[in-house]
């Protein structure tokens, strides 16, 4: 578990406070320096995501929280096993497949400051792509022709074509097969 600064400072990333999990689920972050943090989670099992955080009565996952001077607070993360499947096809205007589009699952609101809740891939020679491990919730689907890497994080790039992706909603452990028309910028 580690605190991740909102904000790039010098030597940020060296007070933001890493803990080690034990067998029990408990972990200590000792001598945190105060600024604004999203809690982030490495080295989880395959298919395990996180599904909730709470620092006090704070949302600890979905958006940053303020750590204050010499403060003692409780972080409490719960991790999930239930992940979904997305798959599907992305066709053109004339409904053949799309080979190498970039399919991209972008998490809906308040979840888009979740950096590991996006994801992306080239479709194959059939159009075809897959998402395997994707955390429940709200999401959409989208297909772009081409576009620079990493725009389907970026939320200034997303907007512009916010209307154009597919809603759809991953249950825990549920499957979904889409068809998507390719974007043409």
């Amino acid at each position: 578990v580690n605190l991740q600064p909102t904000e790039d400072f010098p030597n940020a990333g060296t007070n933001g406070g890493t803990g080690q999990v034990a067998e029990d689920g408990s972990f200590t972050l000792p001598s945190v320096t105060p600024m604004e943090y999203r809690a982030r989670v490495n080295g989880l099992p395959a298919g395990a995501y996180v599904m909730t955080g709470r620092i006090g009565n704070d949302d600890a996952v979905n958006q940053p929280f303020t750590i204050a001077g010499d403060q003692q607070v409780s972080l409490q993360l719960q991790i999930g096993f239930a992940a979904g499947r997305v798959q599907g096809t992305v066709v053109d205007e004339k409904g053949n497949a799309f080979q190498g589009a970039l399919a991209a699952l972008i998490p809906e609101e308040p979840r888009r400051q979740r950096t590991e809740l996006f994801f992306a891939i080239p479709t194959d020679q059939y159009g075809r792509f897959s998402f395997a491990g994707i955390p429940p919730g709200a999401y959409k689907l989208f297909a772009w022709e081409s576009i620079p890497n990493g725009a389907h994080q970026d939320p200034d790039f997303v907007a512009r074509f916010e209307d154009r992706g597919k809603p759809i909603k991953i249950d825990a452990n549920g499957s979904i097969d889409a068809q998507l028309n390719v974007i043409r910028q």
